[in-house]
């Protein structure tokens, strides 16, 4: 097994997500040929949360397509003021090539609109087939944070 290509994928997701801009339909087209390569066509994605607004179970690419862009993208860059920094760390990873399990932490830091400090991390947990392709994702994230800043954003 080797849970290893989530590397790459990774760094190249961290790239498309750190290359702000306020046109969250930009970060669509960036991310689709990304989910393209890396997922399965039957992937399944979780985004934990209990009554968080953006808490989901989606099943298939085309659906986890779809939520990115009409609905995670527009509601995350929509709250973060496009005239201040946005600064994205490099993406720390665990795994190894034995396990179809691998991890990630991502982090980032930018102001909402209303002036407000936004540092935003999540973990994904990611199980890969054997042709290194994600088939189950796990997103993990501050959500009362994040959900507070959406909010606020309104």
């Amino acid at each position: 097994m080797n849970a290893m290509p989530h590397v790459a994928a990774f760094h190249e997701l961290h790239g498309a997500l750190a290359s702000f801009s306020e046109d969250s339909d930009s970060h669509a087209d960036n991310l689709s040929p990304l989910f393209d390569r890396f997922a399965a066509p039957d992937v399944s994605v979780r985004f934990v949360g209990q009554e968080f607004m953006l808490a989901r179970d989606l099943k298939g690419l085309q659906a986890v397509k779809e939520y990115f862009q009409g609905t995670f993208l527009p509601a995350f860059y929509g709250a973060l003021d496009t005239t201040k920094p946005v600064h994205s760390e490099p993406p720390i990873f665990m795994g190894s090539h034995d396990s179809e399990w691998s991890a990630v932490e991502m982090r980032g830091s930018a102001t909402t609109k209303n002036g407000k400090p936004w540092v935003n991390e999540v973990v994904l947990v990611v199980r890969s087939n054997k042709a290194g392709k994600w088939v189950e994702v796990k997103v993990y994230m501050d959500t009362l944070h994040l959900q507070t800043h959406l909010l606020q954003a309104k």
